[in-house]
């Protein structure tokens, strides 16, 4: 028993990386002028497995946006490259194809802010 525990500690330390957030191509895959899916990117397959609907282009906004939403607890990925803080919120859109239908969708807003 306490092999198989050792084992789990040491395959979620060393075997279980994290998805890629920065690739080459830009944050989850897409450069910061990209969007998905209308874009010329791919976008990383975690995210596009989580089924949004569309992922926005990379919006420059002012730390205090980063720490409110961190501390609501809205980011939904989040990676450091210096200079800057990339991450992602969760929103909901309605589509509103005709007045009296609604379609709610689940976008990705991709921001980044200068470290202070």
């Amino acid at each position: 028993m306490r092999a198989a525990i050792l084992c789990a500690v040491a395959l979620s330390v060393a075997g279980c990386a994290a998805p890629a957030l920065m690739t080459p191509e830009g944050y989850l895959g897409l450069a910061d002028e990209d969007e998905y899916p209308e874009g010329r990117g791919a976008l990383a397959a975690h995210v596009a497995e989580a089924g949004y609907y569309a992922v926005s282009e990379v919006e420059t906004v002012p730390y205090e946006d980063y720490a409110a939403a961190a501390a609501e607890g809205r980011v939904k990925y989040e990676v450091a490259a210096d200079p800057y803080i990339y991450y992602s919120v969760e929103a909901d859109l309605d589509l509103a194809p005709t007045p009296k239908v609604r379609e709610w969708v689940k976008i990705l807003e991709r921001k980044k802010t200068r470290r202070p």
